[in-house]
């Protein structure tokens, strides 16, 4: 029986919990990545995919990156639902305080699936989760076209992204994997309970 309960989490696992980096071969932006004079800060573009919301993608322009782009390539064609986006640069630094606020952000973005189905974005100023919800069918190319910004207080030139995640639509088969899976969990926790109750 734990054998089956093991097995049912893992294809709940495998069917829910991939990272946006498996999806992705390969980064590009319009603009070179700020290289930091400190040694504790890094600004690469793998950062948007790296799962950690301390850590950002940073491009230094004039106009705090308004008209700059940042472009994610696909390893396959694929479904996208949703592209889920954790603004700015969300840690608070011992030296500098809050860098959140002291960074740009987004505030408008243009997203698009293989440069053809676009829509227009308001971002509101929170650090909370930013879900949009896109209709893109089997693409293999996410840009993101930067229309407008919150203009940071210290840094008002520097952009500062935390993580891009694409959500992938499910299949049928995927949600019928994970419907029995949650299943076969749900069952199992009723066995162990019964269990243990008539033993005790």
């Amino acid at each position: 029986m734990k054998k089956i309960i093991f097995f049912l989490i893992a294809i709940l696992a495998i069917t829910g919990c991939s990272r946006t980096s498996s999806y992705i071969y390969e980064i590009k932006s319009s603009s070179p990545t700020v290289k930091s004079t400190s040694p504790r800060f890094s600004f690469d573009k793998s950062h948007l995919v790296d799962g950690d919301t301390k850590t950002s993608w940073q491009i230094r322009t004039a106009k705090g990156g308004v008209g700059e782009w940042l472009e994610l390539k696909l390893k396959e064609p694929m479904d996208i639902s949703e592209i889920v986006i954790s603004n700015g640069f969300q840690l608070k630094d011992p030296e500098f305080g809050d860098l959140y606020f002291l960074n740009s952000r987004l505030r408008k973005v243009s997203i698009c699936g293989d440069d053809t189905k676009c829509a227009d974005f308001n971002i509101i100023d929170t650090k909370e989760n930013i879900h949009l919800a896109v209709n893109f069918k089997k693409v293999m190319d996410i840009k993101i076209v930067i229309k407008d910004i919150y203009t940071g207080s210290r840094w008002p030139q520097d952009l500062a992204v935390g993580e891009i995640k694409l959500v992938k639509e499910k299949s049928v088969v995927e949600i019928l994997l994970s419907v029995l899976a949650i299943a076969g969990v749900l069952a199992g926790l009723v066995f162990f309970i019964k269990s243990y109750m008539k033993k005790s």
